[in-house]
């Protein structure tokens, strides 16, 4: 009984384990603890039908174990191919359940031992590595400790002398406004909306780097990051939260509000003095990244849950509309008339897949795309923003009209040359500043995100 019982917690930590092989380069240890909590809630509940004797005396241990396996192995060798809807995932599982139950009828296990050892040699070994690979590099002689060892330049000290807000909005994936234009999309609303609200877009910018991470590092912290220094994904992560662009505006009195999205990469600061905004759709558990890399391993996408509850809060309890990307900014701007000396950061998801709004900022049906080159949901995010933009700027005119925006994106994307994923065009992005921002202008050495930064904190 024992050996059935460790069978089936052991069936719930494999996802966890191959999760930590092919992504613990995103991976912290309080993510581990995060998912962990998950696991041990799937556990308690799957023990349940051994309260029925029937239950007890079967192979329901095998059953779990087998059955989680192959969701698994079809959740790897499906992923970045496709994404399952809700109706072929309950197909596969109705085929997986089935296959589940032959193979268990027609191939003898004499005991739960073998399957058993198994899995807890496979998922040990697992976390060894990961803590081992963790452990060598926090104690490797090159392991960066502090942002003054990864960044080229020591940034100047600046004194912001006025108090205007200061609204510093990532798009993640936002091209080049030319780059629109060679594929046919019609800029025209866009470049009509900046002239409207008196907002300068550069027509040549570019992206440091083509990795989120780095990216974002890079221009928070107003310098090039030293390419000698090798590092996971998660070790970039920290300079975000801890950047000399919250050192600057808190030390000259600012308060920090903050717009996160599901990635780890730009969760909220835990300082106290930081408001942090998921979302008021979001479900707790799933404002965590590996939580949803969980769920996935099982063909389950967290956004449908989210889209039931969205369903469940707008319709069953008459609620306040949900609200999804720079929509959730636009709301802060709206309830807070005459705010000074507030520095906003918000990621936003979009126009990156996956899709999840359609051009009219409604929520995509529950078959959420992730197809990176899918042309038509792509324009269909830059659709939407372009309302959200519209909503946005009007509310800052009327209820925040002291304020300055550095609206940019992390890098480009790929829409003319498809087959380069790593060409020039991949970091030709989109940045966006109000016009007197541009006072030193002609200082500007190269239209790199962090470059224009440093010259747009000159004009404040």
């Amino acid at each position: 009984m024992l050996i059935r019982i460790v069978n089936i917690f052991l069936s719930f930590l494999l996802p966890v384990a191959i999760i930590l092989i092919n992504n613990a380069a995103v991976i912290s240890y309080f993510d581990i603890y995060l998912v962990l909590k998950i696991v041990i809630i799937f556990f308690i509940f799957t023990l349940i039908p051994y309260f029925f004797s029937f239950v007890r005396n079967s192979r329901y241990d095998l059953f779990i174990l087998i059955f989680i396996s192959l969701t698994s192995f079809i959740s790897l060798i499906s992923y970045d191919i496709i994404t399952f809807t809700y109706k072929q995932t309950i197909g596969i599982w109705i085929i997986l359940l089935s296959f589940t139950f032959v193979i268990l009828k027609y191939r003898s296990f004499k005991n739960s031992l073998l399957p058993s050892y198994f899995l807890g040699i496979f998922i040990l070994s697992s976390f060894i590595i990961y803590f081992l690979n963790s452990t060598l590099l926090s104690n490797n002689k090159n392991y960066v400790k502090n942002k003054e060892e990864i960044f080229f330049e020591t940034s100047e000290n600046y004194i912001l002398n006025k108090s205007e807000n200061f609204f510093f909005i990532i798009f993640d994936g936002f091209p080049r406004i030319s780059n629109l234009d060679k594929i046919g999309y019609d800029t025209s609303e866009l470049r009509n909306l900046f002239k409207k609200y008196n907002l300068y877009f550069f027509e040549n910018t570019k992206s440091s780097y083509l990795d989120s991470q780095k990216s974002i590092s890079s221009t928070m912290n107003l310098s090039l990051i030293d390419e000698k220094i090798k590092l996971d994904k998660k070790n970039y992560y920290k300079f975000i939260n801890d950047s000399k662009l919250l050192e600057i505006f808190r030390r000259n009195g600012y308060k920090i509000n903050w717009f996160p999205n599901d990635l780890t990469m730009s969760k909220c600061p835990l300082d106290k003095d930081v408001n942090c905004f998921p979302g008021k759709h979001k479900i707790h558990i799933f404002n965590k990244e590996i939580v949803k890399f969980y769920f996935q391993m099982f063909l389950v996408q967290p956004y449908w849950i989210e889209k039931a509850n969205m369903y469940y809060v707008n319709k069953i309890l008459k609620k306040d509309k949900i609200l999804f990307h720079l929509d959730i900014v636009t709301e802060f701007v709206k309830n807070n008339k005459n705010l000074n000396k507030q520095f906003i950061f918000a990621h936003i998801m979009s126009p990156h897949p996956p899709y999840l709004l359609n051009s009219k900022c409604g929520l995509q049906k529950f078959g959420l795309k992730y197809k990176l080159h899918d042309e038509k949901s792509f324009l269909n995010q830059i659709d939407c923003i372009n309302l959200q933009f519209e909503r946005f700027f009007r509310e800052i005119s009327e209820k925040m009209p002291n304020s300055n925006l550095f609206i940019h994106s992390d890098h480009g994307t790929t829409l003319i040359n498809l087959d380069d994923m790593y060409g020039e065009e991949n970091y030709q992005n989109l940045v966006l500043v109000n016009k007197p921002l541009l006072c030193d202008y002609k200082n500007i050495k190269n239209k790199i995100n962090f470059e224009i930064l440093r010259s747009v904190l000159n004009c404040i």
